[in-house]
This record gives C-alpha cells, structure tokens and sequence, in this order.
C-alpha cells in the first residue's frame, strides 16, 4: 500500500478546519451586521454572541484530540504501519469529527455530539494499537515498536564523567 495514503484524511480534516473557521467569520459578519455584536466584543471570547461562541469552541475541538490523529498519521507513515485497515481507521475518525462539528455547529444537540466523539477517540487508540506494532522504517526490525522503553543502544545525552 502506498504510505503516503495516510496524509488523505490528514487533508481532508485540515479542510474541516477551513470550513469551521469559514462558518465563524461568517457568524461574526452576521452578528456585526444585525447590531448583535460590536466588533470590540471580539477581543474577548466572553463577551462574544452566544451563536459565535459556539462556533469559536468547535474551532478549539479541532486543535485538541486531532493534533494525536496528525501524530498518529505522522507515526505511521514514518514507521511503514499504513494499511488498509489503519487507513480505514483514520477516515472513521474524520468521518466523526465532520459530524460532531455538524451537530455542534447546527442543533448543538449534547446527546449527538458526545455519541460522535466517543467513536472517534477510540478509534484513534485503535489505531495507535496498530502503529506500535507496525514494523520499523525499511525493514530494519521485525520487533514491535516498544513505547516509554528507552534506547539502550545509544551514549546518554549528558554524562556524568570525570575529566
């Protein structure tokens, strides 16, 4: 499988983000436009309608849990760990953000959008499950990447020794 497959979904997130802040700017503009809000009470995410918080808190969501989705795309590429099931995996988990975002940004039904996200971090351990296990850049080791088990091939960083 090409590895390089796995920045798809990457994209297609990074697109989500495009469309959030999109849908933001515009609820600003509206919201200026009919005396709602005053441009000042932006300087202040308090002070802002509440129709324009809505949107600037799902902004936020999309720079939380899918900064590990970018590290776990990253991780996999790097380690040769994209098949079809990860891949598979990664647009499940874009799949649920657009819909939490949907939900989030239209009826802000709490019920929907807690349903939507827990699909969605699990589905982001999952496939760091699979990454562990995905074997090392090249073919270099057939042993499974080990997480927090410091190198022991290789001199410390800062040594202790006398001169």
């Amino acid at each position: 499988m090409n590895q390089t497959s796995i920045f798809w979904p990457v994209l297609a997130h990074v697109l989500l983000v495009y469309i959030v802040y999109g849908a933001m700017a515009r609820r600003r503009y509206v919201a200026i436009q009919s005396g709602e809000a005053k441009v000042s009470q932006y300087k202040a995410r308090s002070t802002e309608p509440a129709s324009c918080v809505t949107v600037a808190s799902n902004l936020s969501n999309q720079f939380e849990l899918p900064v590990l989705f970018y590290v776990l795309c990253l991780m996999l590429h790097l380690t040769n760990g994209v098949n079809y099931l990860t891949l598979a995996l990664m647009w499940i988990f874009v799949a649920t953000r657009y819909f939490h975002a949907w939900v989030h940004l239209t009826s802000n039904n709490l019920l929907l959008r807690s349903r939507s996200f827990s699909p969605g971090g699990s589905d982001s351990f999952a496939g760091l499950d699979l990454a562990r296990a995905a074997p090392a850049p090249g073919g270099l080791s057939s042993t499974p990447l080990r997480w927090g088990a410091p190198p022991t091939n290789r001199t410390p960083l800062f040594c202790a020794c006398r001169t």
